[in-house]
């Protein structure tokens, strides 16, 4: 089977539910750097993947937006155009059923060529990838 998943990523502001100021955070803008994520299967079994960026992008987030950074073929990450709303993050995966996935992803206060303090991780929560319908989010 075939799975495909997104992950919604923002920098949320302090009007919005759980948000903070900067100055709270201790920063304005908040880059992705790497990611890791597990897939457990119901045996048990485990798959570790881990790598910089998404599908990628670099997205540096910032309140009501991201500016959308990205991989060249040199491997050297180029400033990108400046988008509105929330990064969407999306992929897939060819696993067996009943496979969860979570994980983390790390980000960079500042930007990653300008870093403001000490990388810090964001959980990505457990969720099962599953084919019935009912289980879908739109």
């Amino acid at each position: 089977d075939t799975y495909v998943y997104s992950i919604r990523m923002a920098l949320l502001s302090p009007n919005e539910e759980g948000g903070m100021s900067a100055h709270e955070r201790g920063f304005t803008t908040a880059q992705l750097h790497t990611r890791h994520w597990v897939l457990t299967q119901d045996d048990g079994v485990t798959d570790e993947v881990n790598g910089e960026g998404v599908v990628g992008r670099f997205p540096l987030l910032q309140e009501n937006g991201w500016r959308d950074d990205m991989q060249d073929e040199y491997g050297r990450i180029k400033r990108g155009r400046k988008c509105v709303g929330t990064f969407i993050y999306q992929s897939m995966s060819g696993r067996p059923n009943n496979v969860s996935f979570e994980g983390y992803i790390r980000f960079v206060p500042g930007s990653l060529a300008s870093p403001e303090g000490d990388p810090f991780e964001v959980r990505v929560a457990r969720f099962p990838l599953k084919t019935e319908a009912e289980d879908y989010l739109f």
